[in-house]
């Protein structure tokens, strides 16, 4: 008997030596999978990316309603010298400056504004939809 004991140790050995070197094998849950797919995916931090762009849009298309400031000054120097008898010298030194301030508000401009801001909260609902069908992909592909 002691050669069959020695033949079932060995085969023994030899089928489960491989999976002892092997080591464990690291489970991870759907939750840890779904979790480091959502916030580490390349492909989601891109259309993340892109639904805030698109967002930029709304608070940009609401400036056409505000009013524009534009203002510009300006300062010289100005020096004029006269010889009128040799030998003597008059002279003069001004300093010209100047300010301007304008202000405009647009009253109408043909419904130009508010189609604008519809459209910039379409596209934000437009881009939302979007991110929201490449997280569900994304998440499915996890």
């Amino acid at each position: 008997m002691t050669i069959g004991r020695s033949v079932a140790v060995a085969m023994l050995t030899v089928g489960l030596g491989p999976m002892v070197g092997a080591g464990t094998a690291a489970a991870e849950t759907i939750f840890g999978a779904m979790s480091k797919a959502y916030t580490a995916n390349p492909t989601l931090n891109a259309a993340r990316a892109s639904t805030r762009a698109t967002d930029e849009g709304v608070p940009q298309a609401l400036g056409q309603h505000r009013p524009t400031i534009t203002g510009s000054a300006d300062f010289g120097v100005q020096r004029q010298v006269t010889n009128p008898v040799a030998g003597r010298r008059t002279g003069t030194t001004t300093n010209p400056a100047g300010v301007s301030l304008t202000v405009s508000q647009p009253i109408f401009r043909g419904f130009r504004t508010v189609n604008g801001t519809n459209a910039a909260e379409a596209q934000v609902l437009a881009a939302r939809e979007a991110l929201l069908s490449t997280e569900q992909t994304v998440l499915l592909q996890a």
